[in-house]
């Protein structure tokens, strides 16, 4: 079994994710991977229960490199909506200078634990589970928008025109989340100018 886990993450390459149960599950997958978090020279670290990262070669002073709070976050939260809320949202979105002392995420449903250094706010709708991390904030911007943000609406709107060009987000699927939001009418009507601008 050690040999065939091993093998697995010996090929893949240097920030991949690691669950027991795509190795097969079972106490003994999780054993190796274990083991090989805990030795020195092992090539995973363990990122929060059940999950573990490929590190690559550990450095001599510093030892193995860890994935971010916010990589580990969208990892434990991935398929459920996670992005940025708020003053993050816009940071991300490169629409403020302020940056928080750790990041906001939304989650779908009860916020996951044992994750450390990250802030989490839940959201009710099951639509968001389908969007894309940036498709989220832009989400929570037009939420925000004009609070929280020190760009002007121009600026917005080239923003989310330049991720839409990129093909990093899909205007329909905002839509379509937006629409089974509940009592959010200023989310409704920033998303109505911003489609009105993109189309001019």
């Amino acid at each position: 079994m050690r040999s065939i886990v091993r093998e697995r993450i010996d090929q893949a390459p240097v920030g991949a994710w690691f669950r027991p149960s795509e190795l097969g599950g079972g106490n003994a997958v999780e054993q190796v991977l274990s083991r090989l978090a805990r030795e020195p020279d092992g090539p995973l670290v363990r990122a929060a229960k059940g999950l573990y990262f490929k590190s690559g070669p550990a450095d001599p002073f510093l030892g193995k490199r860890r994935p971010s709070p916010l990589q580990t976050a969208c990892e434990v939260a991935k398929g459920r909506g996670v992005g940025p809320a708020g003053a993050s949202a816009a940071a991300y979105l490169r629409l403020t200078t302020q940056v928080a002392p750790r990041p906001t995420l939304t989650v779908v449903g009860s916020p996951p634990t044992g994750v450390d250094g990250v802030a989490w706010q839940v959201r009710n709708n099951p639509v968001r589970a389908q969007l894309s991390f940036a498709e989220i904030a832009v989400i929570e911007l037009l939420s925000l928008y004009p609070y929280g943000v020190e760009a002007e609406w121009d600026e917005v709107v080239a923003r989310i025109a330049e991720l839409r060009a990129r093909r990093k987000i899909r205007l329909e699927r905002i839509s379509n989340a937006v629409a089974a939001e509940r009592r959010k009418p200023a989310l409704r009507e920033n998303l109505q100018r911003l489609l009105a601008d993109l189309a001019a």
